[in-house]
């Protein structure tokens, strides 16, 4: 007579929580009569609060390893009010077992950017001087997704002029592509055009940038036009560049 084969989970642990959206799952099974296995990993996304919508159930019955790695990122977050049950049964070639005991896993955001080029240096300017940064002389600011979801960008800065101490055309950005790295960044909803820096409030400069090491960096261009007016001297500003969650 058959004996059904059992599953015994070994990793994660319940309840883990990782940034990691890929995580390796692990499993040990069990056969009385001896037979080899092959094993049914499932996962199933689960809503506790929120408005966010997001499925991702996933399932894989072809597996002859006792551990799985998602080919493809998780997708629903914790932050978002989504945690994620999984479990796992054999077959002996016979018949499967029964499931496994669930465990939960909670996908936690991690936002983290970096500016790779942090300054950006226009040397001297006269009343009336218009440059920017579109050329590449000087460069551009770059700012760079090193977290593991998709980050909003916004920015503000201080003051830089004497005579236009607030938005105005004399100081204006824009967002751009990366060489190599076009699409990193949602065009359409970004702010491409030059558009007056915030200095009070802050605003999305660079919409959805992606966070995969190939693709998850823009450009922000800087445009001047010193005001006619303005008094001679050092000017300086401070941009803000802050990173919140988009998906």
């Amino acid at each position: 007579m058959n004996s059904l084969p059992t599953v015994t989970l070994v990793s994660l642990s319940n309840w883990n929580a990782t940034t990691n959206r890929t995580p390796e799952f692990s499993w040990d099974g069990y056969d009385a009569d001896g037979d080899s296995l092959t094993y049914n990993f499932k996962i199933e996304e689960y809503k506790y609060i929120g408005s966010a919508v997001c499925s991702d159930d996933r399932s894989n019955d072809t597996l002859e390893e006792e551990t799985y790695s998602p080919l493809i990122d998780l997708l629903c977050l914790y932050d978002n009010g989504y945690y994620y049950n999984w479990s796992v049964r054999a077959n002996d070639g016979v018949n499967w077992g029964g499931w496994s005991s669930v465990r939960n896993l909670g996908i936690t955001a991690e936002i983290s950017i970096n500016l790779s080029l942090a300054e950006v240096d226009f040397g001297s300017l006269i009343p009336g001087d218009i440059e920017d940064t579109s050329d590449g002389d000087p460069n551009s600011f770059v700012v760079e997704n090193n977290g593991n979801v998709v980050t909003n960008i916004s920015l503000n800065s201080s003051a830089l002029w004497t005579e236009e101490p607030i938005d105005s055309a004399y100081y204006q950005f824009k967002a751009n592509n990366v060489t190599e790295e076009e699409g990193a960044f949602n065009w359409l909803l970004s702010i491409v055009n030059w558009f007056d820096m915030p200095i009070t409030g802050d605003v999305v400069g660079v919409a959805e940038l992606n966070y995969h090491d190939d693709e998850d960096s823009a450009k922000v261009d800087i445009r001047l036009e010193v005001p006619s007016d303005e008094n001679p001297g050092a000017k300086e500003a401070m941009v803000i560049f802050k990173g919140s969650l988009a998906e």
